[in-house]
């Protein structure tokens, strides 16, 4: 009885160090990980995510390289993974729906409101599911495809979500949106019409510029291609600067004194023109009477941003630049969103 009562004793007390043990080892991994994810989080400082956004074939690729070189590849850090068309941020995540899996009835959101064609590319229904949960899992999905330890994370996808991904932070952001001539850039569709591109790039500036308009961006800068690559170099810089004075209120880095990239404005502008392309949508708009109907209507407009319709392959901004067309800083004139929203309103009316 003796016996297995010392028996019982040494079991119960083996049990005992065996159970503080081990729930010393899981207290102290545990810490262990916290403490990893906050040097992670916390070795380089705060996080600005930078966005680059326009319509598909705009330059956002370009925009994309730019900046990272502007901004410094020892402090800015492009998405990377595998498999993964040009790295877009997109198809690194599951919360929102990648451009190829959107419509214009999903994209219409409750009430159908916004039914043009630019409509897939600022997609109203994304703003009614943004929420805290959301918000979270998509930094977590993105999180894993940037370099943390760097400052500025690029992020480039071809829609005009710019409002959406506003709703979405959780860092803080700055959204660089790109923008072409209205024939330039390529509707990713099948069996698309010269209407809807040029009436779909007509609804989608209109729907962004209102929001740009109304405040709901923080920080923000539009460029045009056709300016960038006639000073690709100092229009990364401006824009470079602009990031790091506003999003996290940065010192201007030593690194911006150097070169960016040896890239002449004459190789780059034809590289990326497709004059072929351009002139086939012109002729095409041309041979489609309602199609030259929305031509006639939008010129004068058009012509404020230094692009003619007739002369498709001409950029003829009366003096040279700006770089940035419009930025958070002085806002989106009034009268260019009334004509913007003006003409949206009658692409809409023709069931584009």
């Amino acid at each position: 009885m003796r016996v297995s009562l010392h028996r019982a004793v040494f079991v119960l007390a083996t049990i005992g160090v065996s159970s503080i043990f081990l729930w010393t080892w899981t207290a102290v991994d545990f810490v262990q990980d916290e403490t990893r994810g906050r040097q992670t989080a916390d070795e380089n400082g705060e996080h600005c995510v930078v966005h680059v956004s326009g319509l598909h074939h705009s330059g956002t690729g370009l925009v994309h390289q730019l900046l990272h070189e502007a901004l410094g590849p020892n402090d800015s850090s492009m998405m990377q993974g595998e498999r993964v068309p040009e790295n877009e941020g997109q198809h690194f995540q599951d919360i929102f729906p990648a451009f190829r899996k959107r419509n214009r009835q999903y994209c219409a959101g409750v009430g159908g409101e916004a039914n043009g064609v630019g409509n897939v590319y600022y997609c109203p229904a994304m703003l009614e599911a943004i929420d805290v949960r959301a918000k979270n899992e998509l930094w977590k999905q993105w999180s894993t495809h940037w370099d943390l330890s760097k400052r500025y994370l690029l992020q480039k996808t071809p829609t005009l979500d710019i409002l959406y991904l506003e709703g979405m932070k959780v860092k803080p952001t700055f959204h660089v949106v790109v923008m072409r001539h209205p024939f330039a850039w390529h509707w990713p569709k099948r069996n698309h019409e010269p209407r809807q591109v040029l009436g779909g790039w007509l609804d989608g500036w209109a729907q962004l510029l209102r929001g740009l308009a109304d405040g709901r961006a923080r920080s923000f800068a539009i460029v045009q291609y056709e300016n960038l690559v006639r000073h690709p170099e100092r229009s990364a810089l401006l824009v470079a600067d602009l990031i790091e004075s506003d999003c996290l209120r940065a010192e201007r880095s030593a690194y911006r004194a150097r070169k960016i990239l040896e890239l002449r404005g004459d190789s780059v502008s034809q590289h990326f023109i497709w004059p072929a392309r351009m002139a086939a949508t012109h002729k095409a708009c041309m041979q489609d009477t309602e199609c030259a109907s929305l031509m006639h209507i939008a010129e004068p407009l058009l012509h404020r941003l230094g692009y003619d319709l007739q002369q498709w392959a001409a950029f003829n901004r009366e003096h040279n630049g700006p770089e940035i067309l419009y930025s958070h800083r002085e806002g989106i004139p009034i009268e260019i969103v009334k004509e913007f929203s003006k003409i949206s309103y009658q692409v809409k009316e023709m069931g584009w």
